[in-house]
């Protein structure tokens, strides 16, 4: 049991180390990303940002899949053309 805590406190320091400056190398895009979307934001408004409207959304009506299988034009072999 000692053996497996004897390097501990070492190896969680550069565990840690490694960890916290692999984020450092995404800073720039992540920077580059927000001030392009402040951007945006800045130049076309509230309209940007999509509010969900009021309006009900409707599902589409439902098809019986057996149904479009057994349609003629699926099972009809296709002409060739050459």
């Amino acid at each position: 049991m000692l053996l497996l805590i004897q390097g501990l406190i070492p190896r969680a320091k550069l565990l840690l180390s490694l960890g916290g400056t692999f984020f450092l190398a995404f800073w720039p895009l992540i920077l580059i990303t927000v001030a392009f979307f402040s951007a945006l934001f800045l130049y076309l408004g509230p309209s940007f940002v999509h509010g969900a409207s009021k309006t009900p959304i409707t599902p589409p009506q439902y098809i019986d899949p057996y149904k479009l299988l057994e349609e003629e034009r699926i099972t009809r072999p296709v002409p060739r053309i050459f």
